[in-house]
């Protein structure tokens, strides 16, 4: 067996992605991407770190053995199988979690821009919304079109038809409200997410190389 393929074995069997093993090097995904699939070698100057990071020792790693044969030593906090990403993770939805594991930061990054999408959505229901029930009834009043409501939250000068509208624009008003609030929710969380790994990564990282 090739260092190629025991780099994605050991990899695999600790439930690392290549995300995560980059953030634990300090590399690149494509650095790590690479390595698995014999384009380039690790430095000789990461071997430790990298033996470190997947919990196997680095004569494993340079030997041509076949066998899976890991380093019968005691695994330490931060290199531990269970301890990939902080403990905190653990508290969080399996479904989550799973995610996190897999695509590290990045998936943070996916959230804010999904929450993001998912408030825009609810704004542009809501503006279309307010355009079919009240069509042009807005234009006379000031409030743009019908694209924004008046100071007292409708046009003034509404008429019967309009104002048997109103129910329906509340029903309208609270679902699209809703969708915006969840979207900038998503968001918030999203861009706090990418952060926190982020930096976890980093710190972890110069712990490693220490």
């Amino acid at each position: 067996m090739k260092i190629n393929e025991k780099i994605m074995t050991a990899r695999k069997k600790a439930g690392m992605s290549q995300i995560d093993l980059a953030d634990v090097m300090g590399v690149s995904r494509q650095s790590v991407s690479k390595w698995e699939t014999g384009e380039a070698n690790p430095e000789i100057t990461k071997l430790k770190q990298l033996a470190d990071a997947l919990n196997v020792s680095v004569d494993w790693l340079l030997s041509e053995e076949d066998t899976e044969e890991y380093a019968s030593r005691e695994r330490t906090e931060t290199v531990s199988a269970g301890q990939t990403y902080p403990e905190w993770i653990d508290r969080l939805p399996k479904w989550i979690g799973g995610f996190i594991r897999r695509y590290g930061w990045v998936y943070g990054v996916y959230m804010a821009v999904a929450g993001t999408l998912f408030a825009l959505v609810g704004l542009l229901g809501r503006i279309m919304a307010w355009n079919f029930i009240f069509g042009s009834s807005g234009a006379s009043n000031g409030s743009f079109g019908g694209l924004v409501p008046g100071m007292s939250g409708f046009p003034v000068g509404l008429d019967p038809l309009d104002q048997m509208n109103l129910s329906a624009w509340r029903g309208f008003s609270l679902m699209t409200g809703f969708v915006i609030g969840l979207g900038l929710l998503i968001m918030v969380c999203g861009i706090i997410l990418a952060i926190a790994l982020k930096k976890w990564g980093k710190k972890n990282a110069g712990a490693a190389r220490e």
